[in-house]
């Protein structure tokens, strides 16, 4: 991903065509190059994570469109610094969904502190009935089990 971003950042600064930009990428969405340029010029920490595996391409195409690099790397940072269970899933998470919101809300310091809390409340609601629902598919298969045991 990061090698087609800094490609399309590439063709972008010699003034390519959009068109011809879709084009050489196959035939790819507008939308798509332009989260490449965003990609290829956001902060290297953003371009480091993802390349290591740390964020999903959605999170680091969210943590892109925040508009200053010391913006994105605050983000970056506390997206890495919670706990969770597979740091990799990112696209899904709560915490993602934050980003987007910031994004969304103008991306302002108390903003992205905002959207990030109600990312985490959002999170612990979900893990919650995760570990609910968990819990529920145990005790039908014990009561199968015994149920077997019973019968047999």
């Amino acid at each position: 991903i990061l090698t087609k971003a800094h490609r399309a950042l590439g063709m972008e600064t010699k003034g390519i065509k959009m068109e011809d930009m879709r084009n050489a990428f196959g035939g790819i969405s507008e939308s798509t190059v332009k989260n490449f340029v965003r990609l290829a010029q956001s902060d290297k920490k953003v371009q480091e994570a993802l390349r290591d595996g740390l964020i999903s391409p959605a999170a680091a195409y969210t943590l892109a469109r925040i508009k200053t690099k010391a913006e994105q790397k605050e983000a970056l940072e506390k997206l890495l610094s919670e706990p969770e269970d597979d740091p990799k899933v990112k696209a899904s998470d709560s915490l993602y969904k934050a980003l987007v919101r910031a994004v969304k809300l103008g991306v302002s310091e108390n903003r992205i502190n905002e959207a990030w809390e109600m990312g985490l409340a959002e999170g612990q609601k979900l893990r919650k009935r995760k570990d609910k629902k968990a819990k529920a598919s145990e005790k039908k298969a014990d009561k199968k089990t015994e149920d077997a045991e019973d019968a047999a």
